[in-house]
């Protein structure tokens, strides 16, 4: 079909426009949601030296607030029974070690890497690019063909206090 025929109605191109943005947008939330409930659950297949009774997830870059948004949003109305506490950072030097118990950044920021390194002794530091030997964080939570991937490092794992459950290991992607 010729895309300039049709579009020669200004509402037909409107409509073809946002039909693709209004899926692209969808898919965005969808995969947010989808981060969120997977950030929320990996607590729970981690062992930490210094848990404290109310596990704490920071968000740190603009990108990831729309996923803490979705986890207090949840909270709110009671669809996460246990108490959580969420916080949001404009920077990961603001975080105090054994503060966080899971720290995801969005967007992964290169800069950062020994302070995220510093943090990631004592808390789970994943963040939303795989690249982890250059961006320091222990694990990666990527989409591919809107499909959640999970990454780990080993490098990064045996430089932790974590102990991270097998059947989280078994489920992701292993990097050197």
């Amino acid at each position: 079909m010729n895309v300039n025929k049709l579009c020669s109605s200004s509402l037909v191109c409107l409509a073809l426009f946002l039909g693709n943005h209004v899926s692209a947008v969808e898919a965005n939330v969808e995969q947010q949601q989808l981060s969120a409930a997977l950030i929320y659950k990996m607590y729970f297949y981690i062992d930490y030296p210094f848990a404290p009774k109310v596990p704490h997830y920071c968000f740190v870059g603009s990108e990831s607030f729309a996923i803490a948004d979705i986890l207090t949003d949840r909270q709110k109305s009671g669809q996460i029974k246990s108490k959580i506490k969420i916080s949001t950072w404009a920077a990961h030097n603001k975080i105090t070690e054994r503060s966080c118990q899971i720290i995801y950044t969005a967007p992964s920021v290169r800069t950062n890497k020994s302070i995220i390194q510093k943090l990631s002794k004592n808390s789970l530091t994943l963040g939303d690019d795989d690249d982890l030997s250059n961006n320091g964080n222990i694990s990666s939570l990527t989409f591919k063909d809107n499909r959640p991937v999970l990454t780990f490092s080993r490098k990064q794992l045996k430089s932790t206090l974590l102990q991270v459950n097998s059947q989280l290991l078994s489920n992701s992607i292993m990097l050197r």
